[in-house]
């Protein structure tokens, strides 16, 4: 079959012989009849190869005749309107009355799309003038043809009637055409005033141009003038972590890593923008390729390093059971029995001097790592103040049972202490906890309608060695306060190294590091205790110096709300030393049990030794202690408790609780808890009591255990070779243990007298007293986040 351009190119053939075997019909009359003429022959000839050859057979006849007209007179030639005889084959091309008729016919021809004229601009059809001129340019004719007619004939009134009555159409019409011109001349000159006066009225009233959104350039605006919060937004969603919390109607902090998690916080938050428009706005990893010069309008993020993401542990699932397992109690008990208090104490905020002078003002900045594992962690520097974040966690009540009842809300307390301080982490913990407790924020949520501690306390630390639930001072402080306060039941708990990020109070050091920003205090509010190096030399004005910008720093936090509920800072100075109490074996054996992430401290139940229960805690846990968690797998044999498959997953408490179903003790007499723990798997033996089948955390705790209760005594045990020692602090050392298969790490505080002193200390612990000069300012205030985007 002939193309579409073939068929193009014999039209143009057609309409060209159709136009030479009559000069003197006008262009657009001539075009008019050969489409016509076309569609007549296509429609009789429905064959293409009959109709192209009637096509050609209508072209050579056209030649031939425009041929012999021309080898007759060199052409006909016609009368103009005025009288004056012109040659016929031009009048087509140089009427100086009507232009050029040329260009009008491919006006024409093109009269859907915009054309270019001599001068580059654009040019615009005009339908209705070119009407006019059509029917100007038929009378035009029709007139030709009574004059010549009247020419060679004798006079005839008829035909002098019928050249009038042309004439008078031909006037009339040219009236008409005259006025359409300036019509649209007029119109032109309306369109021009009115963009003028509303180019006036958006300068003085901007917010006009808003809303009738005019632009000041042609071409698709940016996304930035439609939705001028979108780089502000990225910024606070990637750097700072803020995003909207589904699951809550206010904002909650959320750390973004992902390019994709970056987008649908976006969308989320009511943006409309693609994922690849919202890279493009993120500073480019190499700004010298092709890609890069794209980002035009960036923010200082950038994407996350893949070389410091978060590494997954081998425990993270198994200590995510032993929070789902407490969230599901907490919501069944409800916020009338359980205070639920998240604590995170890995935040530093570090202080600075400007470099151009020694006497400038203090800079402050969070430093706050959540990708790390803890024994990597900062710290604690003597230039440095240490804020300990504790957040009350709100319960719903409406979803008893539901463990997503547990929410990330609630009020937040900050005990900053200097650096210099030499107060111990787990005394300090337990002052803070005594204090927040008489706090008037936290006693909604931290005492009953009768001015009592609820008798249920979950407390989630962020794990560190310190605040670890196996740490001998943790577990001494919890018994003081489960006694005190006449609990039913105190757990601490704590998420595997490195996998902090989950940790609820975590969420909310973001809307506080953002308040640092602009925070400059003078370094000597009491006096100068720096020499000209940025040297400390006076200690006692040091302190006082750190106090006064703890206070500040209060001042600040005092004054942020996170998601609707307050913030309460407090400056604490002086040492807070408890005196550690040791249990009764049998008591302890009783109401303690140990694991390696989980603490748990419930009464016996014996209203002689512990009084009356005030909970409804035996309702749900016959014992007062939580089930060891349990992998199950879906066999063709039925439910299987398995420790091994990828199959297995964890389940939920009340399942757990629901089910007959026990895993394999083997040569245990109870199931640990820690049996399903992968790094803990192969030390479970011996951290058993084989009388007995009590869980201790430590070879130690065994060997005591049967001394004191069974009247065992067995051989010294031999020391502790770890991986290596990282700090030393008093007799204690702190000890890095690494998992061979997985090579997980994790880290532990042990007495000096049990630790192989043959192993190098790989940490200096020594921490220095020079105040960082700050050279920029700008890379000083950075946020910790931005290279974890």
């Amino acid at each position: 079959m002939t193309s579409n351009v073939g068929m193009g190119m014999l039209y143009r053939r057609f309409f060209d012989a159709y136009k030479k075997k009559d000069p003197t019909v006008p262009p657009l009359t001539a075009a008019a009849e050969a489409t016509e003429e076309w569609t007549r022959v296509r429609a009789e000839h429905q064959d293409q190869a009959i109709f192209e050859e009637s096509i050609n057979r209508r072209i050579e006849a056209y030649m031939a005749e425009a041929n012999s007209n021309t080898s007759n007179g060199g052409g006909r030639s016609t009368r103009s309107l005025s009288g004056t005889r012109i040659p016929s084959n031009s009048i087509v091309s140089t009427s100086p009355e009507y232009g050029d008729c040329n260009n009008l016919l491919d006006e024409e021809k093109c009269s859907s799309e915009d054309e270019l004229n001599i001068h580059g601009k654009r040019k615009y059809t005009k339908p209705s003038q070119e009407t006019s001129l059509k029917r100007i340019y038929a009378l035009e004719a029709e007139l030709n043809n009574l004059n010549q007619r009247k020419e060679a004939s004798s006079a005839d009134d008829e035909l002098e009637s019928k050249i009038r009555m042309v004439k008078m159409e031909l006037d009339e019409e040219r009236k008409a055409l005259s006025k359409k011109e300036r019509n649209a001349q007029r119109q032109k000159k309306f369109r021009e005033t009115f963009k003028t006066k509303i180019k006036a009225a958006c300068a003085e009233n901007p917010g006009m141009a808003v809303k009738l959104k005019i632009r000041d350039g042609p071409g698709r605006p940016r996304l930035e003038e439609n939705q001028p919060e979108l780089l502000k937004a990225i910024v606070d969603i990637a750097v700072s972590g803020k995003s909207e919390e589904e699951k809550h109607k206010s904002d909650k902090i959320r750390s973004c890593k992902t390019l994709d998690s970056l987008h649908q916080e976006l969308l989320k938050a009511g943006f409309s923008i693609s994922r690849s428009a919202t890279y493009l706005r993120l500073q480019p990893q190499n700004a010298n390729t092709r890609e890069g010069k794209r980002h035009v309008a960036t923010v200082p993020v950038t994407l996350n390093d893949t070389k410091e993401v978060q590494k997954g542990h081998p425990d993270q699932e198994f200590c995510a059971a032993t929070l789902n397992f407490l969230d599901s109690l907490a919501s069944l008990l409800g916020p009338q029995e359980v205070f639920y208090l998240t604590q995170d104490c890995r935040a530093r905020v570090s202080l600075g001097m400007t470099a151009p002078c020694k006497q400038a003002p203090l800079l402050m900045r969070m430093e706050y790592n959540v990708c790390f594992p803890d024994t990597q962690s900062l710290l604690a520097d003597q230039q440095k103040l240490i804020p300990s974040i504790y957040g009350g966690i709100v319960i719903n009540s409406q979803s008893m049972g539901d463990a997503q009842a547990v929410q990330f809300s609630g009020p937040t307390y900050v005990a900053i202490r200097s650096g210099s301080q030499e107060t111990p982490a787990a005394d300090a913990h337990a002052s803070d906890f005594d204090r927040l407790l008489h706090l008037e924020a936290f006693r909604s949520m931290a005492k009953n309608d009768h001015g009592a501690v609820k008798p249920v306390i979950i407390l989630a630390i962020n794990g560190g060695p310190d605040e670890s639930a196996r740490y001998a001072k943790q577990i001494s402080r919890a018994i003081k306060h489960f006694r005190e306060y006449d609990l039913d039941a105190l757990f601490l708990v704590n998420d595997a190294p490195g996998q902090n990020g989950q940790n609820r109070t975590e969420r909310r050091l973001a809307s506080l590091s953002q308040q640092l920003t602009d925070l400059v205090i003078p370094h000597d509010r009491c006096g100068s205790h720096l020499d000209d190096e940025g040297r400390s030399v006076n200690k006692e004005l040091e302190m006082e110096n750190f106090i006064g910008a703890s206070r500040i720093l209060a001042e600040v936090w005092n004054s942020t709300v996170i998601d609707g509920h307050v913030v309460l800072a407090e400056q604490i100075s002086g040492p807070q030393w408890i005196t550690r109490i040791e249990e009764n074996a049998d008591w302890y054996c009783r109401h303690v049990r140990e694991s390696q992430y989980l603490l748990q401290i419930v009464k016996c139940g014996n209203p002689d030794c512990c009084g009356m229960l005030r909970s409804s805690l035996r309702c749900i846990l016959p014992e007062g202690f939580l089930p060891p968690p349990c992998k199950l797998w879906q066999s063709s044999s039925g439910l299987v408790a398995t420790e091994r498959g990828s199959h297995a997953k964890f389940c939920p408490l009340f399942l757990r609780l629901s089910l007959q179903i026990n895993p394999s003790q083997k040569n245990f007499v109870k199931t640990p808890y820690d049996y399903f723990c992968p790094t803990v798997l192969p030390h479970l033996a011996d951290r058993t009591c084989s009388m007995c089948g009590l869980y201790f955390t430590s070879k130690k705790g065994v060997v005591k255990h049967k001394e004191l209760v069974h009247g065992m005594f067995s051989e010294p045990l031999s020391k502790i070779q770890p991986a290596c020692v990282l700090a030393r602090r008093g007799k204690e050392l702190l000890c890095l243990f690494r998992d061979e298969p997985s090579g997980a790490e994790d880290a532990e505080w042990l007495d000096e007298d049990e630790v192989d002193t043959d192993v190098k200390l790989t940490l200096e612990t020594e921490t220095t007293s020079h105040i960082p000069i700050v050279g920029s300012a700008v890379d000083w205030l950075s946020s910790p986040w931005t290279n974890f985007i």
